[in-house]
């Protein structure tokens, strides 16, 4: 068993806000506990794919233009 922090904990029981909350860690950073996370909300498999589409777009622009300033 996996002893959870504070955040785990809160994270881990149903609440009203969870499923909002996975759906901002998803534009943020959409990596895999976050899309499992979604998943147990009962965050819609069409919302999860269009924020992770969204959201990895918008992060390959801002690497582009990063490197296009750098150079």
């Amino acid at each position: 068993m996996v002893k959870l922090g504070r955040i785990g904990r809160w994270m881990a029981k149903p609440g009203r806000n969870h499923k909002a909350l996975a759906i901002g860690l998803l534009a943020v950073r959409p990596i895999g506990r976050h899309l499992m996370w979604a998943g147990a909300q009962g965050v819609r498999i069409r919302w999860v794919v269009v924020i992770d589409l969204v959201s990895t777009i918008v992060y390959c622009v801002i690497v582009h233009k990063t490197a296009a300033t750098l150079s």
